[in-house]
């Protein structure tokens, strides 16, 4: 195991898109992630990274490779804590912003996709890039987009802190992601209650390349989450 390298760092650009539609989100804050000095770091493959959610979950990522856009892992997760892993899928994200694009296996698979009216995405498996602005498609048969699905509009926040994170393996310079799901209903509009908003975070490692902390389902009113997972343990190849 190795210890997060510390490398000198510019001033970090502070990226506020609140205000933009996803589209524009997604251009601005992962090309800035990706062609700025302050790109995040890309894990080489064979690296694995293991996070311990706080009901007692732990999870392996395993970097299987980098494709055009497009940075793919193998996700193992240990549901139990017991050492023996349950399940697992094949998890997509988008290079630059670590956008989150798809999860898949054998029994199910969710994917981020072009919104209602455009062609849905094929042979993800072979790295397809998605552009635009996106929604959440969910179908329970393996690569059978021709079921019924939920649809999701996604925004998103990215931030630089200026601060360095502290760690169990020393402090890192981070990018956050702050999103927000809002369901959308069969005419195509989304939700305005604010009960239906799905609210997570992910802290990512500039140095590492993968988050340190996430934070799923977090309460509006309080700030408090429904689950968190920490960086725990990783191996770079």
């Amino acid at each position: 195991m190795h210890p997060i390298q510390i490398h000198p760092q510019k001033t970090l650009t502070t990226l506020n898109a609140a205000s933009f539609g996803l589209s524009a989100l997604i251009i601005a804050a992962a090309g800035a992630a990706a062609q700025s000095d302050n790109a995040l770091t890309t894990p080489n493959r064979g690296s694995t990274f293991d996070y311990a959610w706080d009901y007692g979950q732990i999870d392996r990522f395993t970097v299987l490779s980098v494709e055009g856009n497009r940075l793919r892992y193998r996700l193992d997760s240990d549901y139990e804590g017991d050492g023996e892993f349950d399940d697992w899928s094949i998890q997509y994200y988008q290079l630059g912003g670590r956008l989150w694009l798809s999860s898949l296996n054998p029994e199910y698979a969710i994917v981020y996709a072009p919104v209602t009216g455009d062609a849905m995405p094929t042979e993800i498996n072979d790295g397809d890039r998605f552009i635009g602005r996106f929604t959440q498609f969910a179908s329970d048969g393996f690569a059978d987009w021709s079921g019924t699905f939920d649809e999701v509009q996604t925004t998103c926040d990215y931030s630089f802190p200026a601060e360095p994170y502290p760690t169990d393996f020393g402090e890192t310079r981070t990018m956050v992601m702050a999103c927000e799901d809002v369901p959308v209903y069969a005419d195509g509009v989304a939700s305005t209650d604010p009960e239906d908003v799905y609210s997570y975070s992910e802290t990512w490692s500039l140095e590492l390349g993968m988050p340190v902390t996430q934070s799923f389902d977090i309460d509006p009113k309080t700030g408090a989450a429904d689950s968190v997972s920490r960086l725990v343990d990783f191996d770079l190849r």
